[in-house]
């Protein structure tokens, strides 16, 4: 396997998170508590944060990390109107 192979693997799977409800990336319903989204974004933080992987997967986990912070702060915003 080659390694661009594996990099465009991980930038499709970028695409198909971009295309996701808040949500949807946080693996729980729009009926949840602010308390279940916060649990989620938390657990999922830890797993894809760029300082928790490996050199050859930081730029993926800092895109991943980025698009967590936006989900959670939209559900934030939502939750609090």
């Amino acid at each position: 396997m080659e390694w661009k192979n594996l990099e465009l693997g991980y930038k499709n799977r970028l695409d198909t998170l971009r295309k996701k409800s808040p949500y949807e990336l946080l693996g729980i319903t729009p009926d949840s508590s602010l308390d279940d989204a916060k649990r989620a974004f938390r657990t999922l933080v830890r797993l894809h944060h760029p300082d928790q992987s490996d050199p050859f997967m930081r730029t993926h986990g800092e895109e991943v990390t980025k698009l967590l912070n936006l989900a959670m702060r939209a559900i934030e915003a939502e939750k609090s109107r």
